[in-house]
């Protein structure tokens, strides 16, 4: 990327700090921020903790091609619906949050499926 005044390694270490919202809301920022925020490592990192928070969050780690940022995704939604978290606007039970400006394949699939509503 290399911005006016920090080269795309100093972006990315300050990237680390950003909860995943913040880090999605970067990409909205400019092209070369999106990419930079796309970093495997970031989401990975996020990924882990949400595993050590959480028992059912688990991935195989030795898998080529693994899209952390997707995997984040769907294992955040999933803990979600395990809680039984409910929409903060609706109060159904059968709504999740689109937390990334869009929901993942999985999310159209079970609202296809008619498993739940996309909402927030």
């Amino acid at each position: 990327m290399q911005s006016n005044s920090f080269p795309d390694e100093l972006w990315v270490h300050i990237f680390r700090f950003l909860s995943p919202t913040e880090l999605t809301e970067v990409e909205l920022v400019c092209k070369d921020w999106r990419e930079l925020a796309k970093e495997e490592d970031l989401w990975k990192t996020h990924l882990q903790s949400l595993a050590t928070s959480n028992k059912h969050c688990q991935w195989d780690e030795s898998a080529d091609d693994i899209d952390y940022k997707s995997l984040y995704k769907d294992n955040f939604i999933a803990a979600l619906q395990r809680e039984g978290k409910r929409c903060p606007a609706c109060c159904s039970s059968q709504s999740i949050p689109i937390c990334y400006g869009y929901p993942s394949k999985r999310a159209f699939e079970l609202v296809n499926e008619g498993k739940i509503i996309l909402g927030g």
